[in-house]
């Protein structure tokens, strides 16, 4: 997968370059295919081209439109979906990538977008005029993403090797999360680093002067809508379901390659593909 990063300076300074050096430096193996970064008064965004489909050739990133800068790392399975809610043409975008798509979905619902965002995926959104920061994570956090926020900068990164390349002080070894990880108590929001943390799945986090607020915004939740009576109604609607999940992830782009554990989940998707 490609990798995201970005620093942005407290006091709305220019970032540092030796700073940003240090970080890219940290993300090497996932920029075989391109880095490129945007620098901009008080902030720094960046994204590690790593090519796993002939779509991503030309996401070229980081993407401006207007008074936002967007960095993703992701893979959008509504895009004809998505199109329609916002009025958009489907056959003029189909071509566009999911890029464009978001930062639309973000003009149109703003927080609220990674509502109807389906898929993988994980994005930043500075607002150069208000200077403010934006990152939502797919509601699994298949997409990671971490966060270190300090006195003087707030970074994140794909990685936590990439944050703490940019962090102002040594990092420091969280002893506890290892205990609570092997007495299966842990905070997925912790990490092995202290101060730095996860944007778990579901999560969208907002950075402006003020403060830094993240929120829930999707919950797993029975929703009872299925009510059978019998062993087949049951077995049809369950066949159902993952022929239409298999085909919203099925690509038209080259060939696919499954990398099979030899489970039954694995070569029940491998058959229905």
């Amino acid at each position: 997968m490609s990798a995201i990063y970005g620093i942005i300076s407290k006091n709305r300074t220019c970032v540092a370059t030796e700073t940003a050096i240090h970080l890219r430096a940290s993300l090497a193996h996932r920029a075989t295919d391109m880095e490129r970064s945007w620098d901009g008064a008080g902030a720094t965004l960046g994204s590690c081209k790593l090519l796993g489909n002939p779509k991503q050739k030309n996401d070229d990133q980081p993407a401006i439109s207007g008074d936002l800068v967007i960095v993703a790392d992701s893979r959008l399975d509504n895009r004809e979906k998505l199109l329609n809610l916002m009025g958009l043409d489907v056959r003029k975008w189909s071509l566009r990538l999911d890029v464009d798509l978001i930062l639309e979905a973000y003009r149109k619902w703003e927080k609220h977008c990674p509502k109807y965002l389906e898929g993988e995926f994980v994005f930043a959104i500075w607002n150069t005029v208000d200077q403010s920061l934006f990152i939502a994570s797919d509601p699994v956090g298949f997409r990671p993403v971490y966060y270190y926020n300090g006195p003087d900068r707030f970074v994140f990164c794909s990685e936590i090797k990439g944050v703490v390349a940019a962090m102002e002080k040594t990092p420091v070894f969280d002893e506890m999360h290892l205990v609570n990880y092997h007495f299966s108590n842990l905070d997925p929001a912790t990490t092995y680093v202290k101060e730095v943390f996860a944007l778990c799945g579901a999560k969208t986090l907002y950075l402006d002067r003020v403060e830094l607020r993240i929120s829930r915004y999707w919950t797993l939740e029975a929703a009872g809508r299925y009510r059978f009576t019998t062993d087949d109604e049951w077995f049809t609607c369950m066949r159902d379901l993952l022929f239409k999940a298999v085909e919203k992830r099925m690509s038209p782009a080259g060939v696919t390659g499954v990398t099979l554990s030899g489970g039954l989940d694995s070569g029940t998707v491998t058959g229905i593909l």
